[in-house]
């Protein structure tokens, strides 16, 4: 099986009891598993699946089983939605890192500058103006990047 496992990425047309068995192998090696279904028989393979994704047209048995429901029958509807997903989620990633290089930068700055002269160097308005800016153009740039 770890030699099937290895060298196969896409299986179509099998039964329940193989998809089950192919499931159960791959995430005892440790491998990611996407698992598409339709019918009730596909419901426990979902479930052990990293990811279940169900078509608009299965039944509510396997929608409910599944973490991802695309609400039209095209396949590449999947590939979309991971491409977006993942997309968000590095967008997500890049305005976290900027946000926090930034207000650390700031509470540096402030930190260092009212230890050594007493005074802080902003005030409440400056302080409000920098997280405008950095909040909106960060917000700006990072939306408009396309996925890969």
């Amino acid at each position: 099986m770890k030699s099937v496992i290895k060298s196969v990425k896409v299986i179509a047309r099998a039964t329940d009891e193989d998809k089950n068995l192919i499931v159960g192998a791959i995430e005892i090696a440790g491998g990611f598993i996407l698992m598409s279904g339709d019918g009730i028989n596909d419901t426990e393979a979902l479930q052990m699946a990293n990811v279940g994704v169900s078509m608009g047209s299965s039944c509510q048995v396997t929608k409910d089983a599944s973490d991802l429901v695309i609400m039209d029958n095209d396949i590449k509807s999947i590939y979309l939605s991971i491409m977006w997903g993942r997309t968000i989620y590095a967008n997500v990633r890049k305005f976290i890192q900027f946000q926090m290089t930034m207000n650390i930068s700031i509470v540096t700055i402030v930190f260092i500058s009212a230890c050594v002269i007493g005074l802080p160097p902003f005030n409440v308005i400056h302080l409000l103006w920098m997280n405008l800016v950095m909040d909106v153009l960060a917000a700006i740039s990072i939306c408009t990047e396309p996925f890969d």
